[in-house]
């Protein structure tokens, strides 16, 4: 798990799909996890609020992007349990 500020989420289907999760204090100082062949991506809400992003794998794998009010930006936790 990894507390840092959210850089963005990409979902690209070139050739395979993929989403990325990008995150860190700035665009040079980053760190990306790259989730194949997702099969689901849901948004966790509480009222109007985004509380969470869950992607899941092919393979089972569920990724959660856990977002925080933090200032200036969102932060997330991300957390990847097997499946």
């Amino acid at each position: 798990m990894i507390k840092q500020p959210l850089l963005g989420i990409t979902f690209e289907s070139n050739h395979h799909s993929v989403v990325f999760v990008s995150a860190g204090p700035s665009p040079a100082y980053h760190v990306t996890h790259a989730i194949q062949t997702p099969t689901h991506i849901r948004i966790q809400r509480s009222g109007a609020t985004d509380k969470a992003v869950e992607v899941v794998s092919s393979d089972g794998t569920t990724t959660i992007v856990r977002l925080e009010r933090a200032v200036p930006s969102q932060t997330f936790r991300l957390v990847a349990h097997g499946g």
